[in-house]
């Protein structure tokens, strides 16, 4: 249904493009598809550059398990039995399987590399940017369309979070897109099944993770309230209650997971319990990292110093002498907000502008706006009162809605079709001013861009995201004979995703340092001369506890750590080590170095 969506998207969302050139033998492209070709391109080009930097992370392969068929009891939340086996409909209590499904073919077919990882989520966002722009020229315009495109295609949180996915945010971007895109499809032909793919999208987003419920939330109340009247017209009660059923069908394995365990989405701590008493300022500052741009930078550095703009982005750290380059980097990239992409600044300006002027827009484009902006307002709400909600994958959620504000206003002021503006926005001054801004706005972006790919290289990404995890699952999987003992988090997933269930292993840290009375259990491990115990360096250390109580049980037992195989960074730094234990009166061995 989705590769029908995209096709359709494609095709009717630049429909108001310039046409293929007729009467020519090799019907070129016209301006219009072409920049949107390249558009694509580069945003393909972009986001799949390098692929297997940073390394693969826990969260971002949380799937793995469900997605080889259940080999062992990790992120395996609730099943349903279909014959001999059990389908997995749940991770945990507030993410679905969907995203196991999607990889199902993938691991089989290509693998488990990095690239067959990352691959299908970049592929995910281009669609997703593709059915965005079927909606933008629909709102803004063709050649708005091509600006919103622009702008989207090069963004660094758009870019970097799908790449990566840990949130995850690929899927939502999509099931957002093929919601509204569906939505305004019904609007405009009264297809019931455009209806019905709405729905369904909604409902298929909440299965995959459940905070995407602030979004159906956000977007269902800033329609009602810009467009109640219409809706009132259109909306009969048959096609509501379709819509409504759905929903329901789309988030059925949630519902079905819930009614099993009566409310358990709602009774576990995780992201949709409120809290009003977690830190406003620094749910703000993450909104405002998402939006510069360098939020992904910050997670996957893990805070060890250096910043994105000084130490990565073109044109700042080629030395003293290039101070011009500096100057014009820092004028792209820094403002006293942050320095990174320009769009927070240019949103800034465009709802200031727009309060003071809101007859810069013609009266569809304005309404459409306003509701845009409005749920945009009831999404950030619901981000800050909600009980962790503090990552910038939760920011994502308010994607595209800054590009769509940009574009809106800019196609104000270029096109001038509304009341128009007066004094020194009108006529042309009006149009270079937007022109400009644009074109400093994904010049920023390109700018954060080459930062992160350049990083990436050099870097290779730091604890829990370095690149040294390719090492480590290459060095267990030669060795079937051990048992990996996983004393730290961080290790888990990637293990056993990378090796396909080879690694023989059992991840401890959880009770090892929560449940001190089972040390006896932990004993079967110590007495195994094939156990190898897999830590984070002290400066990466996830949980301090299980090294630490590690250590004290060796002592009780007689015992001492001794270290087999360290694992370095592209810098230099370790990052992971093996041990095992060793009676004290044993020979100290030299630990190997990869």
């Amino acid at each position: 249904m989705l590769g029908r969506l995209a096709g359709t998207a494609v095709a009717a969302g630049c429909a108001g493009f310039p046409r293929y050139a007729e009467g020519t033998p090799l019907r070129l492209l016209r301006p219009g598809w072409l920049v949107l070709a390249l558009l694509l391109i580069l945003y393909l080009g972009l986001a799949a550059w390098g692929l297997s930097d940073p390394g693969v992370e826990y969260d971002e392969l949380l799937f793995g398990n469900a997605s080889l068929g259940i080999l062992d009891h990790s992120f395996i939340a609730f099943t349903l039995p279909l014959g001999p086996k059990n389908v997995p409909m749940m991770l945990m209590p507030y993410i679905g399987a969907l995203k196991a499904y999607l990889y199902f073919p993938v691991l089989r077919l290509f693998g488990a590399g990095p690239e067959a990882l990352r691959l299908p989520v970049v592929l995910v966002g281009a669609v997703a940017l593709l059915l965005y722009v079927a909606i933008a020229r629909r709102m803004v315009g063709a050649r708005g369309a091509l600006l919103f495109a622009a702008l989207l295609a090069t963004d660094p949180s758009y870019l970097y979070h799908t790449r990566l996915d840990w949130g995850p945010v690929a899927l939502m971007l999509l099931f957002k897109a093929a919601a509204v895109y569906c939505f305004v499809r019904w609007w405009e032909t009264k297809q019931i099944w455009f209806l019905v793919a709405s729905g369904l999208s909604l409902g298929l987003g909440v299965w995959d993770k459940v905070n995407f419920v602030w979004f159906l939330l956000a977007a269902g109340a800033a329609a009602v309230i810009v467009y109640r009247r219409d809706l009132l017209k259109r909306a009969a009660p048959r096609e509501v209650a379709l819509f409504c059923a759905s929903i329901v069908v789309g988030a059925l394995p949630l519902i079905m997971y819930n009614i099993a365990f009566p409310l358990a989405t709602i009774r576990e701590p995780f992201e949709g319990s409120v809290a009003l008493g977690d830190s406003l300022v620094s749910r703000l500052l993450m909104l405002r990292d998402t939006l510069a741009g360098t939020a992904v930078f910050d997670f996957v550095n893990q805070g060890d110093g250096g910043n994105l703009w000084s130490g990565y982005i073109p044109l700042t750290s080629a030395g003293e002498n290039n101070g011009a380059g500096q100057l014009l980097a820092g004028l792209l990239t820094g403002y006293p907000l942050g320095q990174g992409s320009l769009i927070l600044p240019a949103v800034i300006v465009c709802l200031l502008l727009l309060v003071a002027r809101p007859h810069l827009l013609p009266s569809p484009l304005l309404r459409a706006t306003a509701a845009a902006v409005l749920a945009a307002a009831l999404i950030i709400l619901q981000i800050m009162i909600t009980k962790k909600a503090d990552g910038s994958y939760h920011a994502m959620m308010l994607y595209p809605i800054p590009q769509l504000l940009l574009a809106a206003v800019a196609v104000g002021l270029i096109d001038g079709k509304g009341a128009g503006p007066r004094g020194w926005l009108a006529g042309g001054a009006g149009r270079a001013i937007a022109t400009l801004a644009l074109v400093a706005v994904v010049s920023s972006n390109l700018l954060v861009d080459f930062g992160y790919l350049r990083y990436f290289s050099v870097e290779g990404g730091k604890g829990i995201w370095s690149s040294a995890i390719y090492g480590l699952a290459d060095y267990a999987e030669q060795r079937p004979s051990n048992r990996f003992v996983l004393m730290d988090w961080g290790f888990n997933t990637q293990l056993l995703t990378l090796s396909r269930g080879s690694i023989k292993k059992d991840e401890v840290y959880h009770w090892v340092a929560d449940r001190p009375f089972e040390r006896e259990q932990f004993d079967i491990y110590l007495n195994d001369p094939n156990s190898l115990f897999l830590f984070h360096s002290d400066k990466f250390t996830k949980f301090p506890g299980p090294k630490q109580l590690f250590a004290q049980i060796l002592a009780e037992r007689g015992l001492r750590e001794e270290r087999v195989q360290e694992f370095y960074q592209k810098n230099g730094e370790p990052v992971y080590y093996l041990s095992r234990a060793m009676k004290s009166s044993s020979p100290l061995a030299v630990p190997e170095r990869p």
